[in-house]
């Protein structure tokens, strides 16, 4: 059980995380957050859960809820799923320091596991307020599974618990589907070893019935189960070629998120890794994970015009789910190197001096990276820190709804935007029927409609033979629709 001089530093650290976190208000949100910020909006208004007037079947509904109990209170709805980012993102401290008091971490460990997790830059990017995306949620449901898992002798129910905080880590975010499978065999085995048979199928049932009606809502609306498909046609040579790159990409993913902890990491987990089943069910989760995203990273990189570099930071993303238990078991090995190579007198004084070296890089590697960090391009933000990327992009979805509202049926869409994303990426923004493209290429019939960006407005119209006539204005987007001048 906590004290009452726990719930006092947990108060604090929220306190601290979420200060601390208020400066990233003024940034515009930026890619899945828009999507799900209009989820959020349509349900609060009226029930539906479409984006941009289609049905939605990719994105789960827990973190869209999540973000409408925050509406209510903002007039500026960008500043409610800013608010609600900030708010998960400290909530996930709190689950960090439960974790680490619960494994028998003291207070103290407890803390430095806190400090890594709140000033690690691509936690404190994805995990929430630069970009309040799912990742903050799922992060705190997954801990709160592990818990109760871990309390699970102390209550019978704490087991059934964590079988709930699992099925609504789910729903928050699939792909956390294979944190989930280890605890899915653990309780297949034990119902195969005629251990408690119905308690064990039950908590199975309760993990996969949310998913389930997922699964079968997504068959029903749109006959598709996920709403995410590739529709480029990769080679099986080409497709195996290209596995080595991933592989390439996903260490290099495991080395930006834990970098100076990553050693302490990989020592406790050899020395750990046998004492608790909970050690072994993660393990096995973050592997299955990363091999599922290795198989599929290689077709979206042979599909996406990225660099290895660019795209191991992007993929750092895929890590914040566990980066919490990985950073407890970076503490726990550096605690125990500490015992093992200095004196009981002295190894906490060598302990609390190397975490403070580790917080100190990494509060400076948040401040580079945080201000101005977006996933379009880091190498630009190195040399140019400012941040206009999240600003445009926010712009271009309030464009892209307002097309799939008001365009007219098979009308063709024109993108002349600064830094166009490929073809087939901003395709998926708009209804089945109109035709999207970039700059210009293709349709010569039709109705037009052109989405013009501030800085491209002077000197693109002139190229062709259009009759326009601005219709709609979104900050530095201008919307025309044209007719097409015969000779």
């Amino acid at each position: 059980m906590l004290s009452k001089k726990d719930l006092y530093i947990i108060l604090i650290i929220f306190v601290i995380g979420f200060s601390i976190k208020l400066f990233t208000i003024p940034y515009p949100i930026a890619g899945n957050a828009e999507q799900y910020l209009f989820l959020a909006e349509n349900i609060d208004s009226g029930g539906t859960y479409a984006l941009y007037g289609e049905t939605n079947t990719k994105f789960p509904p827990m973190w869209p809820l999540f973000i409408t109990f925050f509406l209510p209170f903002f007039n500026n709805s960008i500043l409610a799923i800013k608010f609600a980012g900030i708010t998960i993102s400290s909530i996930v401290l709190i689950t960090a320091y439960i974790f680490a008091r619960v494994i028998k971490l003291s207070r103290v460990e407890s803390i430095i596991v806190c400090a890594l997790l709140l000033f690690n830059p691509w936690f404190f990017y994805f995990s929430g307020g630069f970009l309040p995306v799912s990742e903050g949620l799922a992060a705190t449901l997954y801990i709160l599974a592990l818990i109760f898992f871990v309390r699970r002798e102390d209550n019978s129910l704490y087991e059934y618990l964590s079988a709930l905080f699992l099925a609504l880590l789910i729903v928050t975010k699939i792909d956390a589907l294979f944190f989930v499978m280890p605890f899915l065999l653990y309780y297949g085995v034990k119902i195969l070893k005629k251990e408690k048979i119905t308690a064990n199928i039950l908590k199975i049932t309760i993990i996969l019935v949310p998913f389930g009606l997922w699964l079968l809502r997504n068959l029903f609306l749109s006959s598709t189960l996920s709403g995410v498909g590739y529709d480029k046609i990769i080679t099986f040579y080409l497709y195996l070629s290209n596995i080595p790159v991933t592989l390439l990409t996903t260490f290099l993913a495991i080395f930006y998120a834990t970098s100076f902890i990553l050693p302490f990491i990989i020592y406790g987990l050899y020395k750990i890794i046998n004492k608790n089943i909970v050690w072994k069910i993660t393990l096995w989760g973050f592997i299955i994970h990363m091999a599922f995203f290795i198989l599929t990273d290689t077709i979206y990189l042979l599909r996406q015009d990225f660099s290895i570099f660019t795209f191991g930071i992007m993929r750092t993303r895929r890590l914040i789910i566990i980066l919490p238990v990985l950073t407890t078991v970076a503490v726990i090995g550096l605690r125990l190197l500490c015992l093992k190579y200095f004196k009981k007198q002295t190894f906490k004084k060598v302990l609390y001096a190397v975490s403070m070296v580790i917080i100190s890089v990494f509060l400076l590697l948040a401040l580079i990276v945080n201000n101005g960090f977006v996933q379009k391009n880091f190498s630009d933000n190195i040399i140019d820190l400012g941040n206009t990327y999240t600003a445009r992009s926010y712009d271009r979805s309030l464009a892209f709804k307002w097309i799939n509202y008001n365009a007219k049926e098979n009308a063709n869409i024109i993108g002349v935007l600064n830094e166009p994303m490929p073809h087939d990426s901003f395709k998926k923004y708009f209804r089945e029927d109109l035709n999207y493209f970039n700059e210009y290429y293709g349709a010569e019939t039709g109705d037009y409609y052109f989405i013009i960006e501030k800085d491209r407005l002077s000197n693109f119209l002139e190229t062709f033979k259009y009759k326009i006539s601005e219709i709609h204005s979104i900050n530095n987007i201008k919307i025309y629709q044209a007719e097409l001048i015969n000779n």
